[in-house]
């Protein structure tokens, strides 16, 4: 999975470097750049490193010519997201799975 993703950003805590945020982000640099993993570990929530992360994703310059960020989230998250412009409002489209294992 990490091979194969083309940006990926984290945040270390210092005296540990243990991985306390994760995000990753697919994208074809143009028209589309579709973020998951949005991963902050429950002792760092609340510290504002998920808004680290959307900022370094939505600011990245390989990222900077493409038409459209994407997500998909879980209801509680829709305020957090909103912040960056992030929307419910995609006329006609339907998040849709095939599970194949």
């Amino acid at each position: 999975m990490l091979e194969n993703t083309d940006i990926l950003i984290g945040i270390c805590e210092n005296k540990t470097n243990r991985l306390i945020g994760f995000i990753r982000v697919l994208s074809d640099f143009v028209y589309k750049a579709l973020i998951f993993d949005v991963i902050i570990h429950e002792e760092y929530q609340g510290k504002g490193l998920g808004r680290i992360l959307l900022d370094q994703v939505t600011t990245h310059p390989k990222l900077q010519s493409v038409q459209h960020f994407e997500l998909y989230c879980k209801s509680d998250k829709i305020s957090f997201y909103e912040k960056w412009g992030f929307t419910k409002e995609i006329d006609d489209i339907n998040f849709m799975r095939k599970t194949v294992k």
